[in-house]
């Protein structure tokens, strides 16, 4: 980062983007990776709670504290905001290469 501006080399300088692009694509993708994970495993739980609310209400009076309990609906989850950071790092050092194409005399 010091030095003069034109004594960079625009190869080098060209390595280390997409070498910098392909680090924050990966760690997108365990983010989104786990997100997903997350969203499966609440939908199983909501299912499994959905069949248990069926199969209990039609047994036992509507008022069963255990009954009101398998009524309530779990929260959505929200994707992390890891994911957006990575997104916009990514659109950022796309410009950054689109824009830093240097020639030199």
């Amino acid at each position: 980062m010091d030095g003069v501006f034109s004594d960079l080399n625009p190869d080098v300088l060209a390595v280390e983007v997409d070498d910098y692009t392909k680090e924050v694509y990966k760690l997108m993708k365990v983010f989104v990776t786990r997100y997903k994970k997350h969203q499966v495993q609440r939908d199983e739980r909501e299912r499994e709670r959905k069949q248990n609310f069926k199969r209990r209400s039609t047994v036992h009076d509507a008022r069963d504290p255990i009954l009101l309990s398998l009524q309530k609906t779990e929260e959505e989850i929200a994707p992390p905001a890891a994911i957006s950071v990575c997104e916009r790092i990514i659109v950022q050092l796309n410009d950054f290469k689109v824009n830093s194409t240097l020639q030199f005399d």
